[in-house]
């Protein structure tokens, strides 16, 4: 949105499709234990991003329900303890992708570089392939290429795909052509008012509903 002048400052804004990126909540299933094809997914996503692949693994022992650190690149409260300040994995799903900066290695720059491709949502989703990133259509398959890539993108510009599984059926396997989809439930509203030289924040988590409802799930306030 473009900024709207206030007494003192400005208000602006955007909105964001949530479902374009990888719900890391989908890295377990509904018994709490690590589902293997998302977290292979998730490797190909920061392998396409240029991050180091064994935050898949130590994302999937933050989420799941065992202590037990997965073999090679698991990490339980074993580690986590031994730091300074110690602290647990949460061993339950993400409200926020903000919970990822805690995990072991990660660093500022590594998880800004992620940030943009990854969100957390409630319960396990499908992706929207009309809006989602470069990176997150490469890791559908482990033989997606760049070009691939390129050319679904040069594809839906002129309004979406008309026939998502047209479009994907040479790319990937059956099994992920049924966790695609055209249209999106979850949305991030971004809001900031600007006074002076203080900013906050307000970001929402919008939930759309079958009607075309939408109702706000999620919320954080904050002064940057």
């Amino acid at each position: 949105m473009p900024g709207l002048p206030i007494e003192g400052g400005e208000v602006f804004g955007a909105v964001q499709d949530l479902q374009g990126r990888f719900n890391v909540n989908n890295l377990i299933d509904q018994n709490g234990e690590v589902d293997e094809e998302s977290l292979e997914q998730f490797r190909r996503l920061l392998l396409a991003i240029g991050l180091d692949q064994r935050f898949a693994g130590l994302a999937a022992d933050w989420l799941d329900t065992d202590i037990d650190a997965s073999f090679p690149d698991g990490a339980e409260d074993s580690i986590y303890t031994g730091m300074i300040p110690p602290y647990r994995t949460a061993n339950q799903p993400l409200s926020s992708v903000s919970e990822l900066a805690a995990l072991e290695g990660m660093d500022k720059l590594t998880f800004n570089a992620l940030e943009p491709h990854i969100t957390a949502l409630p319960g396990r989703t499908n992706i929207n392939v009309n809006t989602a990133t470069g990176a997150v259509l490469q890791s559908l398959d482990e033989n997606m290429t760049i070009a691939d890539v390129e050319n679904l993108i040069a594809e839906r510009e002129a309004g979406g795909f008309t026939d998502v599984a047209n479009s994907f059926s040479s790319l990937v396997t059956p099994d992920v052509i049924n966790k695609l989809d055209e249209s999106t439930q979850y949305f991030q509203l971004k809001v900031v008012v600007r006074i002076d030289t203080v900013r906050i924040t307000l970001v929402s988590m919008l939930q759309r509903g079958p009607r075309g409802d939408v109702t706000p799930i999620l919320r954080s306030l904050g002064t940057i």
